[in-house]
């Protein structure tokens, strides 16, 4: 998917490159171009990656404000024609939540499918045509069906929303029994009870719940390997966000179908 959207970005930065000859100068006011036939793209976003930079009313001014050199089409500075490039988006498109979100995009390394597909939505809300409305065909194609890992038995097989609750009281008076009243026994009863209620997790959160259901369960291999999805990517320095359980999960099945 990661290659799905390096191709987007790049396909929309180039009619920015080929269709401008020289800087515009800045403008003080920019009014966002209205679109009647395109249905404006929810951005109502559930949470997003930690770490993720927001677009500041200072970024807007610093990018409508700068003065670009003369010469912008013989440097080979790509943080200088992605500035460019953003000041196009602001100057064509408006300060709307939607160029601020492209922007973003753009800008932040982290991701989640609930974030890719808002892009991609967006992208085809700011330049419709038929290949960015594949695009999101592509991208929808693209995203794993999601099965919580914490639905679903070692075997495998999905949990329903009776058996889960069942589940969940059971495993909270055995745990107390087995292990008293300690840290863990609660971390992985509050945890399974916010997905149970639908309700944000963080990185940290998931990664607190493997810690502990590991300490409780260390025989538990689904969630053994989930852990070290986590442990690894801490080890090489990346944001806890970037472990992708659904993949973790498809490649634990593939090996155990072997």
């Amino acid at each position: 998917m990661k290659a799905v959207f390096s191709l987007l970005i790049c396909l929309f930065s180039l009619p920015f490159l080929f269709g401008c000859g020289e800087t515009d100068p800045p403008v003080e006011t920019i009014v966002p171009r209205q679109s009647s036939m395109m249905p404006v793209p929810s951005l109502d976003i559930k949470y997003y990656p930690k770490g993720w930079v927001r677009l500041t009313d200072s970024d807007v001014k610093e990018l409508l404000t700068f003065k670009f050199p003369d010469d912008l089409w013989q440097t080979r500075d790509p943080e200088l024609l992605e500035k460019y490039f953003e000041t196009e988006v602001l100057r064509t498109h408006g300060d709307t939540r939607h160029t601020r979100f492209y922007i973003e995009f753009g800008r932040n390394k982290i991701t989640t499918p609930e974030i890719s597909l808002a892009f991609a939505r967006t992208v085809y809300f700011l330049w419709p045509n038929e290949q960015n409305k594949r695009f999101i065909d592509e991208v929808l194609k693209s995203l794993p069906e999601y099965e919580d890992p914490t639905e679903l038995h070692p075997s495998g097989q999905r949990i329903n929303d009776g058996q889960r609750e069942a589940n969940i009281k059971e495993r909270h008076a055995a745990l107390l029994e087995k292990h008293g009243d300690i840290p863990e026994v609660d971390i992985v009863v509050r945890f399974e009870m916010k997905v149970r209620n639908n309700q944000p997790v963080t990185g940290d959160d998931v990664f607190a719940y493997r810690q502990a259901r590991f300490k409780l369960e260390p025989d538990n291999e689904l969630n053994r390997v989930f852990l070290e999805a986590y442990l690894q990517a801490k080890a090489n320095g990346e944001p806890l966000e970037s472990v992708d359980e659904r993949k973790v999960l498809e490649e634990w099945r593939k090996a155990k179908e072997e």
